[in-house]
């Protein structure tokens, strides 16, 4: 079997056109600041990081990450790339713990687990590519049909304009909507009223056939959380996600022992055991880990594994090929997030920008090709113009 001979990291700088921030637009850690300017400012992804390892027979196989990218590839480029060079990619279990192990000192969160989850999917990516198989079929094969999507935008704004939007993406078919609250507990109780009336009105346009989902991204509180629970319940929402911030475990756990509304969260863990802990803690009743920090396939594979045997739902944070894949391989990963092409706006739809292939949705699910080995994505040129390319 071919071995790995080379990682390549890119940091892809978008200088494109974006659409400008704009106030009350989602809730976020940096609310509980006083502060001037954009508070999402650090939570905008507009750069991305690729990174493609090669094996000896020129096999290429091609992962990426979000979060800080200049730094996860100083990481990758200083540290972690020359753990993997020289490996065997089908002895993925062997360097996901090599790397995991070696840099434990320093690495299991954050930016070294980014580093990881970027190397270990493009690991398994690239096994796909060698087998002739798609990845989903690495992973156990096709447990469903097509995949069922929910519609994740609907971004705090005026209502009527989230209305219109929530109106248009019901020609689409989706079984589920999710929106963002703009105002959190600096806002008092107008704040509370501000995001109310926009759950109703989007409840509203609808309907009660399809799911409603609540996104926090952490701009709450625990007593605030508390408060607006029961105010929430009427909107029968299938979850509440990140009320606190990711630290604050123990108030998820009261949120969700409330029983009201199911808490959902994970998105900001970086480890199996801190997904583990989420899960035997009852901190969530859905559990939402991110593929691209939580350490890539190789680890996520093992939190559903853990979540099956309680019964905890997974629906991994965010689109994108790799989850997508792991949800057509697990029963227990029911839906998908599903970001719709769109002008940049936060940086989730820098995907479509940089990579071709992505499935597009069609009547409230996407489909996975059987014969397409891999993830199924390349990277496209299509829009260098638009991007300053570090690497």
């Amino acid at each position: 079997m071919a071995k790995i001979r080379s990682v390549r990291t890119r940091v892809w700088n978008w200088t494109g056109p974006t659409v400008p921030p704009a106030g009350n637009f989602c809730t976020n850690a940096s609310d509980a600041l006083w502060m001037k300017g954009d508070a999402m400012a650090s939570f905008r992804f507009h750069q991305w990081l690729t990174c493609e390892i090669e094996t000896e027979d020129g096999t290429v196989g091609i992962g990426n990450a979000a979060l800080a990218p200049t730094v996860v590839k100083q990481a990758i480029d200083d540290w972690y790339a020359p753990l993997v060079i020289g490996e065997d990619p089908f002895d993925y279990a062997y360097i996901w713990e090599k790397m995991y192990r070696r840099s434990h000192a320093w690495g299991r969160k954050g930016i070294g687990m980014t580093a990881i989850s970027a190397i270990d999917i493009a690991v398994w990516d690239l096994m796909g590519k060698l087998a002739g198989k798609p990845v989903f079929k690495l992973l156990g094969g096709r447990t469903k049909e097509r995949i069922p999507v929910y519609y994740s935008k609907l971004y705090s704004g005026p209502i009527d304009a989230m209305q219109r939007e929530a109106d248009a993406a019901k020609a689409h078919g989706y079984g589920g909507y999710k929106m963002r609250f703009g105002w959190g507990p600096k806002d008092g109780a107008v704040g509370m009223r501000e995001n109310l009336k926009r759950v109703e009105a989007v409840r509203e346009v609808i309907g009660w056939d399809a799911d409603l989902m609540l996104e926090c991204y952490m701009g709450w509180n625990l007593e605030y959380a508390k408060r607006m629970l029961p105010k929430l319940a009427k909107f029968g929402p299938r979850w509440l996600e990140e009320p606190v911030i990711a630290d604050d475990v123990q108030g998820y756990r009261e949120l969700n022992a409330m029983n009201i509304v199911p808490i959902s969260g994970g998105e900001h863990e970086f480890s199996v055991i801190g997904c583990k802990d989420l899960i035997m803690s009852k901190a969530v009743s859905v559990l939402q880990y991110d593929t691209n920090r939580v350490g890539g396939i190789t680890a996520a594979q093992k939190i559903n594994a853990i979540a099956e045997a309680f019964q905890v739902p997974v629906i991994p944070h965010a689109g994108q090929m790799h989850n997508y894949h792991l949800t057509m391989a697990n029963t227990n990963c029911m839906i998908s997030e599903y970001f719709p092409v769109f002008d940049v706006e936060v940086g989730n739809e820098l995907f479509y920008y940089i990579f071709e292939g992505d499935p597009e949705a069609k009547d409230g699910y996407l489909q996975l090709d059987d014969d397409v080995p891999g993830l199924g994505i390349s990277i496209t040129d299509k829009h260098l113009k638009h991007f300053e390319i570090i690497g």
